[in-house]
């Protein structure tokens, strides 16, 4: 009986030790699930039919999650009510829309599609790069990674008046000044002029080719804001005429 007792022991405590482990692993895998899906760009939509497509192509998961991050900003600008982060689950590339094309002379990729969303009726314009060579390679186009609005000729939606970080740009100012200058590009900025400024003002973009999320990258792109800032001043600019807006490689805009 006692040899009994001891056996029904022994299996009690290895279901228990058997029990303690799967709970350890059920809990890391859904620790490992929720955090993985973390975008380190921030909140962000997931494209979830992406990868049909993409499979057994080349990638880039730095440019995807800048760009799914690009996607959730674009469409806050177009709700009433925020959506939240992965929150909308119907985010679908359009059927007949994908492209990838790889360019050996430059070493770039480039990706294009459409995005439709059902449960919005709202459709956006999708295209992303990354360089094989050089995370900042000058061959990138400047706006080839970016969400835009799409031309009413291919809205499968009804139209609404849709906004995209171009928005701000449609319209030139009538500048003589910077008209004879801008568009600019250096080494390691870009310069562009446009009006959109409720007070009526004409703003100045300086875009700087390197991003902010690190010390010495901030430190950098200070360093290129003043290159830029000298350069406008070389040309005659007197910079407090105009409201200058500074954004980074990844296009997002830099507050000091």
């Amino acid at each position: 009986m006692n040899d009994q007792n001891q056996v029904n022991s022994k299996k009690k405590l290895l279901v228990i030790a058997l029990s303690f482990v799967l709970l350890v692993i059920i809990v890391s895998a859904v620790y490992w699930y929720v955090n993985g899906r973390n975008n380190p760009e921030g909140d962000s939509l997931v494209i979830k039919n992406l990868g049909t497509y993409t499979q057994g192509k080349p990638s880039n998961k730095d440019t995807l999650n800048y760009i799914e991050h690009a996607l959730y900003t674009t469409v806050n600008l177009n709700v009433d009510e925020p959506v939240k982060d992965k929150s909308i689950q119907d985010v679908m590339v359009r059927d007949g829309s994908f492209s990838q094309e790889y360019h050996n002379d430059k070493s770039i990729h480039t990706v294009k599609f459409i995005v439709d969303i059902e449960s919005l009726k709202q459709s956006y314009d999708v295209s992303y790069q990354w360089s094989d060579t050089d995370k900042y390679s000058p061959n990138l186009d400047e706006w080839g990674t970016a969400v835009r609005c799409l031309p009413k000729d291919k809205l499968i939606y009804k139209d609404f008046d849709c906004k995209d970080m171009f928005s701000e740009m449609s319209t030139t100012a009538d500048d003589p000044v910077l008209a004879k200058i801008l568009p600019y590009e250096g080494n390691f900025y870009a310069i562009r002029y446009y009006s959109g400024d409720k007070e009526g003002n004409t703003i100045i973009s300086v875009q700087i080719m390197t991003n902010t999320t690190g010390e010495r990258t901030k430190k950098q792109f200070d360093i290129y804001k003043k290159e830029a800032q000298d350069w406008l001043i070389s040309q005659g600019v007197n910079l407090n005429d105009y409201v200058l807006i500074y954004r980074n490689l990844s296009n997002d805009i830099v507050v000091d």
